[in-house]
């Protein structure tokens, strides 16, 4: 083994000898100052952190990572080296168009890859949030769990407006049960002919309509304007309706014509 390492370091100085002695004979204008090269490409090798010692016609002479050698220039195949070199090395005018076009596509690749990414990663994570949620399936006791809650609002909205209309002193009848037909009864209740009915169907009319009952009716309860303003409104239009139905009444009885009359305290004869 000693013997080995005693050859390289001989062969290593050898080259090194040489190197010197050919770049001094290649006189002034093959030399003209140290190259760096990070790497160098030939056909056959790559060599890192190379230095150009000098060159000659046919050769470059370098020391490297691994020591000391030459390289014929014919089998270079970096043109930055051969540029960096003083030895030509353009690039065509078609090679560079080619490798700008190269250069963007895997540029235009590359933000395509990020922004492909990017939408998947959002994509997964709004999956994870939905799976979050628990899933409700359709039992047939939670449709008609759902059936019997829609079907008993209704049914408390429909008592509601008969509540009002018996307290305006009108009976609504069947009718009050049953959708649309029930605003029959419910313009009758608040002093309206029925004709009204039909504007209930037109647009843009039906809202001057519902705008007019919500103040008749509300005046045939006796009660304030705040009320109709109430009924005009989501939300407040249930809590006027609430209050229109039950708030305080007289006594209520039926007639045989169809009417309600409304008994109350006596009221006290004029002195």
């Amino acid at each position: 083994m000693k013997t080995a390492q005693k050859i390289c370091r001989v062969v290593k100085w050898h080259w090194c000898v040489t190197a010197v002695g050919l770049a001094l004979t290649a006189g002034p204008s093959a030399l003209g100052g140290d190259v760096h090269l990070d790497m160098l490409k030939t056909q056959t090798d790559i060599f890192t952190n190379v230095t150009v010692m000098g060159k000659s016609k046919t050769d470059i002479f370098i020391s490297y990572s691994g020591g000391l050698g030459n390289v014929k220039i014919s089998n270079i195949t970096d043109r930055a080296a051969l540029r960096a070199l003083g030895l030509g090395g353009e690039v065509p005018a078609d090679e560079t168009s080619s490798v700008a076009a190269s250069a963007a596509d895997s540029g235009s690749k590359m933000i395509n890859s990020k922004i492909n990414s990017s939408a998947g990663a959002q994509i997964s994570l709004l999956r994870k949030k939905i799976t979050k949620f628990p899933s409700i399936r359709l039992t047939p006791n939670i449709i008609t769990l759902f059936v019997a809650v829609v079907l008993a609002i209704y049914l408390f909205f429909c008592h509601c407006l008969k509540l009002i209309c018996l307290k305006t002193g009108r009976d609504p009848g069947i009718l009050i049960w049953f959708p649309i037909l029930q605003m029959l009864p419910l313009l009758r209740a608040a002093g309206m002919p029925g004709w009204w009915f039909v504007g209930f169907f037109v647009p843009v009319v039906n809202f001057v309509v519902q705008i007019v009952w919500c103040f008749k009716i509300v005046r045939a309860r006796g009660k304030s304007v705040w009320a109709a303003i109430g009924l005009l409104f989501p939300i407040t239009n249930v809590a006027a309706l609430l209050y229109l139905a039950f708030s305080d009444a007289g006594d209520v009885e039926s007639s045989g014509n169809g009417r309600v009359t409304v008994s109350g305290p006596p009221v006290p004869a004029e002195a």
